[in-house]
């Protein structure tokens, strides 16, 4: 009789482990689905580029900008740290490529632009206020752009009576390569997921600056055939 009353118990446990295993919640489903899926693909340590042998390009790196739709439905994004962070980023690739030259601009002009861009939410700096910086700094090319697009999914779960909530974030990231003798420009972005700020920011940044470089490498590439 025990081993019976014992192996009903049994059932009835498992059965309900298996339920509660089973049942998560989330704000937004598909959403939920895009994130593990492209965390996995975009799980990025260092992105590697091509050799590069030619001379090196001096280039003004500026501040990105903070989409307005974005500040507003994540006022917690405007903070100074995260727009320097988020440059830090991005010059630090752009250096990493192997191919620029990075025109050094005082700390005290990039907080006035992150004030203007980032902590008023304006999004993407105008070109006019770049390319009268950047002929200051004595560079004739320089990169700029915005953060485009920022999105937050929580998901909950229940496992014997135990819940937790796990949080993922999209962050879009669109940048610009402006030529300022040509006024000629070059656009990439990218976008990357993550769980948390730091991780899906960097993310996309760093492959924003990947398809950049291998746009501008194709186009030097193009303009050396039309030469010879």
């Amino acid at each position: 009789m025990m081993h019976r009353i014992f192996y009903v118990f049994f059932i009835l446990a498992s059965l309900f482990c298996l339920v509660s295993c089973a049942y998560t919640s989330s704000e937004f489903d598909d959403e939920e689905r895009e994130f593990k899926s492209a965390s996995k693909k975009e799980n990025i340590q260092k992105i590697e580029y091509s050799p590069f042998h030619g001379t090196k390009t001096n280039i003004a790196v500026f501040p990105l900008g903070l989409s307005e739709r974005t500040a507003k439905a994540y006022p917690h994004l405007l903070n100074m740290n995260v727009g320097l962070g988020l440059h830090n980023v991005l010059s630090n690739e752009l250096e990493s490529s192997g191919r620029f030259e990075m025109v050094e601009i005082e700390e005290e002009a990039l907080k006035k632009i992150l004030k203007v861009q980032w902590l008023s939410s304006s999004g993407m700096v105008q070109e006019d206020q770049t390319v009268e910086t950047a002929k200051m700094y004595g560079a004739k090319k320089l990169v700029y752009g915005e953060v485009s697009d920022y999105a937050e999914s929580k998901k909950e779960s229940s496992a014997l009576l135990v819940s937790s909530t796990t949080k993922s974030i999209k962050v879009s990231v669109e940048v610009r390569y402006l030529d300022i003798e040509t006024a000629s420009y070059t656009s990439a972005s990218s976008t990357a997921y993550g769980f948390d700020w730091g991780n899906a920011s960097e993310k996309a940044v760093k492959l924003a600056v990947k398809n950049l470089v291998d746009k501008l490498d194709k186009k030097n590439s193009q303009s050396k055939e039309k030469k010879e």
